[in-house]
């Protein structure tokens, strides 16, 4: 199992302690793919039409995101 993120803290500490790979990629610095195979447009592009599909709810509880997700 390979974890790809940014540079954020939580990301190291979290793969630390779950003896996960991390391979980081940081996007202030321009760089947004390493090794030529590893970069977060997959995410990125989910976490854009997720928000965008969130709008028309104008919000949602944090009770029942986990519910909206799936």
């Amino acid at each position: 199992c390979v974890l790809i993120s940014d540079a954020h803290n939580s990301y190291k500490s979290y793969s630390a302690k779950n003896d996960v790979e991390n391979i980081i990629i940081n996007g202030s610095k321009k760089k947004y793919v390493k090794k030529d195979i590893y970069h977060l447009n997959n995410i990125n592009n989910y976490h854009s039409r997720l928000k965008k599909w969130l709008s028309r709810f104008n919000g949602v509880s944090m009770k029942y995101l986990q519910l909206y997700l799936v």
